[in-house]
């Protein structure tokens, strides 16, 4: 489980890495195209291990695995503000 999550903060670095050199509305565009289907996953995996959580109070790993999940993905891609596109 631990690699799979670490698979998220891997792809959550290289597309910070994108949007810290994004410079024109089409390299926005084009990540906003790879980010989507990644938070929907990762907000599925979420809601999944928080069901899991709920199910199995005594797991403690849990919280843990849960926490990584949403830490994993860059503030700026999950709640965009309009001063985060101040480049366009």
């Amino acid at each position: 489980m631990a690699e799979h999550v670490n698979d998220y903060g891997k792809a959550a670095d290289e597309l910070e890495a994108k949007y810290e050199s994004a410079r024109l509305a089409k390299d926005y565009f084009a990540l906003l195209k790879e980010v989507a289907p990644i938070l929907r996953s990762a907000t599925n995996m979420y809601s999944a291990l928080q069901s899991a959580r709920e199910a199995l109070p005594d797991v403690s790993a849990l919280i843990s695995v849960r926490g990584w999940v949403m830490r994993g993905v860059p503030p700026e891609i999950v709640n965009p503000r309009a001063s985060d596109f101040r480049r366009l």
